[in-house]
């Protein structure tokens, strides 16, 4: 039997202002994997070269909310990544990022023999301040 094992990530977000609590529209939502990738030059030397994978990206409606879905290796650790990308339009926040843990016991209808984890799901709630003047 061949295969690589997979899961599938929902992650409903919502954006709030960190000062009065209202949802912000247009904030760029992105699940996000860093990392580190291996190489070996052409003398045998061995280094690493660091990334970063964007996994999902949406942006949130008028009413802050924006729901990101991907397939992935399973993994207990998600990034999820908030930029304000509109300026001063919906007010001009600072970009943040928060981890999100995923347990075992989180994955529904995992598929047979352990390739499929199935699928876990949670609500994430993120508060974004206002930029200061030396950002």
């Amino acid at each position: 039997m061949y295969g690589c094992p997979s899961a599938d990530y929902v992650f409903n977000v919502e954006i709030e202002d960190l000062e009065n609590g209202r949802p912000i529209e247009g904030i760029r939502v992105s699940a996000v994997e860093r990392g580190e990738r291996e190489h070996w030059d052409e003398s045998g030397n061995y280094y690493t070269v660091p990334y970063i994978d964007t996994l999902a990206v949406g942006h949130t409606s008028d009413i802050g909310r924006v729901t990101l879905r991907y397939n992935v290796f399973p993994r207990d650790k998600h990034e999820i990544v908030a930029d304000d990308i509109d300026g001063a339009e919906n007010g001009d926040y600072a970009s943040t990022s928060v981890e999100i843990d995923i347990n075992k016991e989180s994955y529904e209808e995992p598929g047979e023999y352990g390739w499929y984890w199935g699928s876990a799901a949670t609500d994430v709630t993120i508060k974004l301040d206002k930029k200061t003047s030396d950002e």
